[in-house]
């Protein structure tokens, strides 16, 4: 809910046979600073207008760059949201890297493979965990249709995820 005008979540909290606590919980995430410490070293994480930003970039081919753009159809309202139009001028604007690798995850939508064409496709579909986990009667499990658009080919054989396609 992270960026919504809802209120009616609070921070860790589970009522599910596997929720943990939430002290517990941060227990772990205290216990992997020294991995997010490694991992993140040569990280940047910047906040502000994407299109902007990624305009700047130098298309040198010195630069990847990973972009979570607001999810195109989404069932709840964001602080921070894209209009279609944004969503096309994002595209446009990383469309125009020649050299510099980019990667842009969304879940899937005719709309996004439409701004995005030409671009590589790679097929991630994920459990949402914590859907599944507050529910209540056993049933399907929900899944959500995630992709990752690469402006080039895949260096992966087309497979990031446990042989996912």
């Amino acid at each position: 809910v992270s960026g919504t005008g809802r209120v009616d979540c609070q921070l860790a909290r589970r009522f599910t046979v596997g929720g943990g606590h939430a002290a517990t919980r941060w227990a772990g995430v205290a216990r992997s600073m020294p991995a997010w410490h490694c991992r993140l070293q040569r990280v940047t994480i910047d906040r502000g207008d994407v299109c902007e930003y990624a305009a700047r970039l130098d298309d040198d081919g010195t630069w990847a760059v990973y972009i979570a753009p607001p999810y195109y159809a989404k069932g709840d309202t964001y602080t921070h949201d894209f209009t279609p139009e944004k969503h096309a001028e994002l595209g446009a604007v990383l469309s125009a890297k020649k050299r510099t690798r980019v990667v842009v995850s969304y879940y899937d939508h005719p709309a996004v493979r439409e701004i995005y064409r030409g671009w590589t496709v790679v097929e991630c579909p994920k459990t949402k965990a914590m859907v599944n986990q507050g529910m209540r009667v056993a049933g399907v499990a929900v899944v959500a249709r995630e992709i990752l658009l690469i402006n080039g080919e895949s260096f992966t054989g087309g497979s990031l995820f446990g042989g996912v396609a």
